[in-house]
């Protein structure tokens, strides 16, 4: 915890440094060095908090490779999503970064649209712990943002997603029940057993 808080306190100093002096190369040595420390000493953060610092500065970072700090912002996040691929959080803080370049861009708009509408899809087919999370923002950025076609296709989606997931969920407490009453009756047979003993 002291280390990843000391890091974090680090990261952000060089990104003040960075806004002033307009050189991102330090920070960029810097995150990779403490994530290697981290790793070495520690094991890797389950919550990732070092990558997801790094992945947030990058999307704020404005300089003449923006384009570059974006493309190794997603990089970043495309390792964090395949490991943290159920949980929700990290899913909508991708979307959150997403949706900041989306407002900030007015030439791919289009291209990015479709981006974070592939992410929404990849995030409600992943995502185990928080689903209706994902649903209700995916439902809430096509209303805000996309067309009313891209509204109805993400309502579909959900609602087939959400019925996916209800069977699934039966199917557990079935099997959970089916457990019970297997166990039940052996309990009942051995009782039986036992009494006529």
């Amino acid at each position: 915890e002291l280390f990843v808080g000391l890091k974090l306190s680090e990261l952000a100093f060089l990104r003040r440094r960075e806004v002033v002096n307009g050189r991102s190369e330090d920070l960029f040595v810097k995150f990779q060095s403490s994530l290697q420390e981290e790793e070495l000493a520690f094991g890797p953060d389950p919550q990732a908090r070092i990558s997801r610092f790094f992945a947030q500065i990058l999307t704020i970072c404005s300089n003449e490779r923006q384009e570059q700090q974006i493309e190794k912002m997603r990089r970043v996040w495309t390792h964090l999503l395949k490991i943290h691929a159920k949980e929700a959080a990290f899913w909508l803080e991708y979307l959150q970064l997403e949706r900041a370049i989306l407002i900030g861009t007015f030439s791919n708009r289009d291209s990015q649209m479709k981006l974070i509408t592939s992410t929404f899809k990849r995030a409600t087919c992943s995502v185990t712990d928080y689903p209706e999370t994902i649903f209700y923002e995916w439902l809430q950025f096509e209303g805000q943002f996309g067309a009313l076609e891209s509204l109805l296709d993400a309502r579909d989606r959900v609602e087939k997603q959400r019925k996916l997931l209800k069977e699934r969920e039966d199917q557990r407490k079935g099997r959970n029940v089916n457990v019970c009453k297997n166990i039940d009756g052996d309990i009942n047979t051995n009782e039986s057993k036992y009494k006529a003993t």
